[in-house]
């Protein structure tokens, strides 16, 4: 029950999104992200739209942590 509370909150969190509520989308997603176990890894497309929200609302540093603590770069060995 709880994954389907997550999934709604995450849709209504995309509309609100493309209709510009970008404080209220932000805020759903902190609920869907918080609710998320501590060994649970969080799903790459709500990290994508907080990213675009946090960009959106100017917070440039947030943004920028986020990608430093979930967006992993490999290195190739040649």
């Amino acid at each position: 029950m709880e994954s389907i509370q997550s999934v709604l909150q995450y849709n209504i969190a995309v509309c609100k999104t493309v209709r510009g509520q970008l404080d209220q989308a932000s805020t759903l997603l902190k609920k869907v992200w918080q609710g998320q176990g501590p060994n649970c890894r969080v799903p790459a497309h709500i990290i994508m739209l907080v990213l675009y929200i946090e960009l959106q609302l100017g917070h440039a540093d947030v943004a920028r942590t986020l990608v430093k603590q979930y967006c992993f770069q490999y290195k190739i060995n040649s």
